[in-house]
């Protein structure tokens, strides 16, 4: 009895080491984000961290996880445009010395961030799971590298392959291996961790499961595996049968479900960039689960609880603490999805999908932010406190949208041995943070109360939309996956159609909306960009695109010189008034800014006005035509403003040939709401816009050719009934007034 003891004792005691010791696992072991070494540096050496090794390793986004003196990484060399090599390596964790490679043949064509893998490889024991871009598992002796067994998801399970690949770490429960495979009655199945035999299969799967990670919790009495299928909501499973416990609906738009469900106290907590936050509680006596709260909120910029990108947000008491979909770090209330603070101090821009990783190491947090930089912070309902921060690595992976830095970090780190593991897609570093190597800092470390925190909260006099814009087509996105290019926004309320631009240095609001609408405006803006508008640009004179100039006093106001002649004559735009007008005008082209920051600004001749303007954006590929195609219907003449309803269709002819020859690809209308992909703006296409010109030249033509005959205006009406067949759902309502004017002119 005695020796049985002292065994279990000895057992316990390896046990606590290891778990100390190792980071087997994406956020660690059970996947938690808690870090319970101690001896940890309490403030950063002045000099940076001591760096301990650094490897070379190609490109992902895979994190590294450690065990038992080894450290595991995934990454991908493209060879021949989006084809390639994935490979497995082990390091040494003293030196960074290459133990061994698997490799394996690869193709990203087709997926979106083409970067690399993005399955985080899974230690247990003498055995090490990695899974590739394409669903390839493999099972690998972590000592020698050999392949002891694979499963093949796409062909095995026919399993539909994705924008985002394979991206679903596998978990592992006793004797098993449960992935998220995603084939028809296969959304999850389990294999044995040791033969890589099909032990059971569960759920029926059609679509993208997305890229969240399973969890194991313990409530209800049982064990249960943890399901987040973005096509359809979370699910509790029977890890050992596979048979359903409960599910609650939980559509994720894009297969953005990143961020990993998170478990406390019977909480359960899934976040998502587009859609926010659902808080769950959990049956303490049996397996099943009540919806707690949910986000209102379905928008990535006006945002309610938390709209996590890809970091994990973490709970600590009553309070939850993560990443919004700017980089905004949040604290929400548990039990409601309140928000009691928010600050942008550890991202410190706010950009989209902004992000950064936050690890519980004792009562502080170590954060990893997509700057490549480390930072000591607490985190209390009161605010957040920063103790140190200090550069780690360099980020090198694509944005996607501008950022300071030009690219970002988008790993998580591992935390294992006193030491901190980072990847970027040029080195694996590993860094010391024991106190012995130089945890004395005397820098003063920055802080940011609750008091001080600042929180951006809609207006609500006015409704008004705030929608991101896609800044490059799938195709051109592929082929040019590093492209550096900025942010387009598009507003929409009363008036005509708003377009904020944000670059690095200046915030571009291209239009003002009607008269009232500014303060609404601002508030938006506030949410995308900390910078004040900079630049207005007016497309053309009317209210309804101009009448919230005023609200910008410190903006300068460009527009055509004709524009402004016609703005000069209104009677909103009178002396008291006049900082409202444009401060600087031009005739036939002019560019703002430049490099990817540029703005160009184009006259074509007369059409809704003397002076509507083309906005082109080169770095978005875009372009907005305010009322030179305002929506898909008949166009509106403004004459008092020097408009011309015959010139419309020749000036929209020539605009409609100089943005081909510019290479753009998609349109902003003046007033119609764009067409939605999803959750975000799905912008007009070019041809599109080709075939509103082909629309209006037919319109013109018919009518003309109706008064050239002898027709009435009313008769004229009747005739464009051909035009119904050839342009499907185009508004017709403002056929009449078209007509009318077309007859003035031709009558003059």
């Amino acid at each position: 009895m005695q020796r049985i003891f002292i065994t279990l004792i000895v057992y316990l005691l390896a046990s606590v080491h290891a778990s100390a010791d190792n980071w087997p696992d994406f956020r660690g072991e059970g996947r938690a984000g808690v870090w319970n070494e101690t001896g940890i540096l309490e403030k950063f050496p002045a000099d940076g961290l001591k760096i301990l090794w650094r490897a070379p390793i190609n490109s992902g986004y895979s994190s590294p996880t450690v065990s038992d003196g080894r450290v595991f990484i995934t990454d991908f060399n493209a060879t021949s445009g989006y084809s390639g090599t994935e490979r497995a390596l082990a390091l040494d964790e003293k030196t960074g010395r290459l133990l061994w490679t698997v490799e394996w043949e690869a193709s990203y064509g087709g997926i979106m961030w083409a970067n690399g893998p993005r399955a985080t490889p899974v230690v247990d024991g003498d055995r090490v799971y990695v899974l590739g871009v394409q669903g390839n598992l493999q099972c690998i002796n972590v000592r020698t590298g050999r392949v002891l067994w694979a499963r093949d998801y796409q062909t095995e399970y026919n399993a539909p392959f994705s924008g985002t690949g394979f991206s679903s770490a596998p978990v592992v429960d006793g004797s098993r291996l449960i992935a998220m495979v995603g084939g028809g009655d296969a959304l999850v199945v389990a294999f044995d961790k040791l033969t890589g035999e099909e032990l059971w299969r569960s759920l029926e799967s059609s679509s993208d499961p997305g890229v969240s990670q399973p969890i194991l919790v313990n409530a209800g009495g049982v064990r249960q595996l943890i399901i987040w299928n973005g096509a359809d909501g979370v699910y509790s499973l029977d890890p050992v049968t596979g048979n359903l416990y409960w599910e609650l609906p939980f559509k994720v738009p894009a297969a953005m479900n990143i961020p990993v469900p998170v478990f406390t106290d019977s909480k359960l907590l899934l976040t998502n960039f587009y859609n926010g936050s659902m808080m769950a509680t959990l049956d303490t006596q049996k397996p099943t689960a009540t919806m707690l709260w949910r986000s209102k909120s379905d928008s990535e910029i006006d945002t309610d609880t938390l709209h996590s990108v890809i970091g994990t947000p973490i709970v600590i008491g009553d309070h939850v603490y993560g990443f919004c979909s700017y980089g905004q770090l949040r604290a929400l209330k548990v039990s409601t999805g309140e928000r009691v603070w928010e600050t942008q101090a550890v991202t410190k821009e706010r950009a989209r999908w902004a992000s950064a990783y936050i690890v519980r190491n004792g009562n502080r947090v170590f954060i990893t932010n997509d700057r490549g930089e480390l930072i000591i912070a607490r985190l209390t309902p009161e605010g957040y406190e920063e103790i140190d921060r200090t550069k780690v690595i360099d980020p090198t992976s694509p944005a996607g949208v501008r950022r300071q830095l030009g690219a970002v970090i988008v790993a998580h780190p591992a935390y294992a041995n006193r030491n901190i593991y980072m990847r970027n897609d040029e080195e694996l570093v590993a860094a010391s943070l024991a106190i012995e190597d130089g945890g004395g800092s005397s820098r003063t470390p920055g802080t940011l109360s609750a008091s001080t925190s600042e929180s951006f909260l809609p207006n609500q006099n006015k409704v008004l939309e705030i929608q991101y814009i896609p800044a490059l087509s799938g195709a051109r996105k592929l082929a040019d996956k590093f492209a550096d290019y900025s942010t387009l926004y598009l507003l929409l309320g009363e008036g005509g159609n708003a377009t904020a631009f944000v670059s690095d240095s200046a915030l571009v609001l291209i239009n003002t909306m009607a008269p009232g609408w500014g303060e609404a405006i601002i508030e938006k803006l506030k949410l995308v960009s900390e910078q004040p508008v900079s630049t207005i640009i007016n497309t053309q004179p009317g209210t309804n695109y101009t009448g919230s100039n005023g609200a910008f006093p410190a903006a300068t106001i460009v527009a055509h010189a004709n524009a402004k002649a016609a703005m000069e004559k209104m009677s909103d735009f009178n002396k008291t008034n006049a900082d409202a007008l444009p401060s600087k005008v031009f005739k036939e082209r002019l560019s703002l800014f430049e490099g990817d920051d540029r703005v160009d600004l184009h006259y074509f001749g007369s059409a809704h006005t003397d002076g509507d303007v083309v906005v082109t954006i080169p770095a978005h590929y875009a372009a907005y035509l305010g009322e030179l195609f305002p929506h898909k219907g008949v166009p509106r003449i403004d004459s008092s403003s020097g408009g011309s309803a015959l010139q419309f269709s020749e000036t929209l002819d020539r605009a409609v040939a100089a943005l081909r020859a510019l290479d753009i690809e998609f349109a902003i209308p003046g007033r119609a709401e764009p067409k939605r992909g999803g959750p975000q703006i799905d912008v007009m296409t070019m041809r599109e816009v080709e075939e509103y010109a082909d629309f209006v030249r037919d319109f013109t033509k018919t009518v003309k050719t109706a008064f050239e005959t002898g027709k009435t205006a009313n008769e004229a009406t009747a005739s464009l009934a051909t035009l119904s067949d050839r342009y499907e759902n185009y508004d017709m309502e403002d056929a009449p007034a078209m007509i009318t004017e077309i007859y003035r002119e031709l009558n003059q």
